[in-house]
C-alpha cells in the first residue's frame, strides 16, 4: 500500500467511523446550570454574569502566580477561552436585545 492510498484510507475511515461519534459528543443545550445550581437560558443575563464572575475569579488566581510559571500559563489559557466565550455571548445577547427592541417598535 503506497502513501497516497494509505492517506485516502485513513481519511475515509475517519469520515466513516469517527466523525459521527464526534458530532454525538457535542451537546447543544438551550439552558445551562450556573454556580449555585440554578438552570438559566443559554446567553441570558444571568449566564453572562456567571461567566464574567468565573473569569474574574480566574484572573485573581492567575495574579498570585509569577510570570513564566506553568500554572499561570495554564490559567491564562483558560482565561483566554472564557473571554472568547464571553465575547460571543455578549454579541449574541446584543443581537437578541436589538431584535427585541425592533419588535417593540
Amino acid at each position: 500500500m503506497n502513501t497516497k492510498s494509505l492517506s485516502v484510507f485513513i481519511n475515509e475511515y475517519i469520515k466513516r467511523e469517527l466523525s459521527p461519534n464526534l458530532n454525538e459528543r457535542v451537546k447543544v443545550t438551550e439552558t445551562v446550570i450556573i454556580c449555585g445550581g440554578k438552570e438559566v437560558p443559554f446567553g441570558s443575563k444571568e449566564h453572562i454574569q456567571d461567566v464574567q464572575r468565573t473569569l474574574d475569579g480566574l484572573e485573581v488566581i492567575k495574579s498570585h502566580w509569577d510570570k513564566g510559571r506553568a500554572p499561570r500559563h495554564i490559567i491564562s489559557l483558560s482565561c483566554s477561552h472564557i473571554k472568547n466565550l464571553l465575547n460571543k455571548l455578549l454579541k449574541m445577547s446584543g443581537a437578541t436585545e436589538k431584535k427585541e427592541e425592533d419588535k417593540n417598535l
